[in-house]
């Protein structure tokens, strides 16, 4: 019987990795683009919706602080379970919008 992702990384106490990627596009008359990488790691193995909060708002305020000038974010995930569920869902505009 194959074990399950949760079954294997509980039980060899692996720390949770959350990345993120950040694509940077010019203008409509500029075609330049850049991209980033945010990485976010516990020394836990538990991917809840609090985890997800907390990424979400160190990614928001390394935006804040990095770039300033970053008027549209869009969010995409792995449809993990952790990322859409009713908290996460609720509390995520708030969160970023306390960073702009």
């Amino acid at each position: 019987m194959r074990e399950t992702q949760q079954q294997y990384f509980g039980k060899r106490a692996f720390a949770s990795l959350h990345g993120a990627a950040i694509f940077f596009l010019g203008s409509s008359s500029d075609s330049s683009r850049s991209v980033e990488y945010l990485d976010l790691h516990s020394a836990d193995t538990i991917q809840d919706a609090f985890w997800v909060l907390c990424a979400l708002e160190a990614l928001s305020y390394y935006l804040q602080t990095a770039h300033p000038n970053v008027s549209v974010v869009t969010i995409w995930s792995d449809n993990a379970a952790s990322y859409h569920n009713q908290l996460v869902c609720r509390l995520a505009p708030l969160l970023l919008a306390r960073y702009g």
